[in-house]
């Protein structure tokens, strides 16, 4: 998330947080407001009661969802590597590996527990996050948010933060497959179970 005199960014989990950070100037991450601690991934809720309702008042607040068929597989490629593994869950990280060895066992087996500096897990719906915001965007339509950053005064470029592995001394990528290719019937219900506040909320489908 990042905070400015006039803005507040919730940033939800893989939906192009870094770089919507970099195109306002600001970095994402954890941050402190009157000495109190807010998390990288902090909900609209807990910021605004951080702040308090004068100061949540005063700046424009807008979060970014993506699909949620789409997020999970991102999710899946990226949380699985083992160094992240071992950052979340430490001497647990190997037994968690083992059961997550591909996508559904994944969805099924991946601990839903908290995650790294939020609320919320991976089951838990984007509008968890997103609920009370003045605005919220879509993943897939990036062009709405350059449109409003030129309304307020940015210059509306968006570039592409790439993901370095500090460990592996390279740049992470996502394997170029689309997501639908990842899921059978019975998982596409299974994510629309989780998700069903989304789909309804921001008309999002397979």
């Amino acid at each position: 998330m990042f905070y400015t005199d006039d803005i507040v960014f919730v940033h939800i989990s893989l939906t192009g947080g870094s770089s919507v950070s970099k195109a306002f100037g600001q970095q994402n991450g954890h941050k402190v407001f009157n000495e109190q601690r807010l998390a990288a991934h902090a909900t609209a809720h807990e910021i605004r009661a951080i702040m308090g309702e004068d100061e949540w008042a005063k700046r424009w607040s807008f979060a970014i969802v993506r699909n949620p068929w789409d997020k999970l597989v991102s999710i899946y490629h990226s949380w699985r590597r083992d160094f992240k593994l071992q950052k979340e869950f430490g001497e647990r990280w190997m037994e968690v590996f083992e059961n997550t060895k591909d996508f559904k066992s994944f969805l099924y087996n991946y601990p839903n527990d908290p995650m790294a500096d939020q609320s919320g897990t991976i089951r838990t719906p984007q509008k968890y996050w997103a609920n009370g915001v003045d605005q919220v965007f879509k993943y897939e339509d990036f062009d709405a948010l350059s449109v409003k950053m030129r309304e307020i005064g940015y210059d509306g470029i968006i570039p592409t933060v790439q993901r370095f592995d500090a460990i592996r001394n390279n740049v992470y990528h996502r394997p170029d497959v689309p997501y639908q290719e990842y899921y059978n019937d019975e998982l596409i219900n299974l994510v629309a179970e989780w998700f069903d506040e989304d789909i309804k909320e921001y008309g999002y489908t397979f």
